[in-house]
């Protein structure tokens, strides 16, 4: 897992179709970055501890 939101973002952007590029989703209060895959599937990462929001039983470091 990368410690750094922002760098993770970074790597990833120049491979993908970006859908919706960083931003913060203040209903969740976290960040977010969407891409599209080649098969059209819609992939979102997450701050490191903002999976809780999604599945509060999930296990973080």
């Amino acid at each position: 897992m990368a410690d750094d939101f922002d760098t993770t973002a970074d790597r990833i952007r120049p491979h993908v179709t970006v859908v919706h590029d960083t931003m913060t989703n203040y209903d969740r209060t976290g960040r977010e970055f969407f891409f599209s895959d080649p098969d059209g599937y819609l992939i979102g990462i997450f701050g490191p501890h903002d999976i809780t929001l999604f599945c509060p039983a999930a296990d973080t470091p």
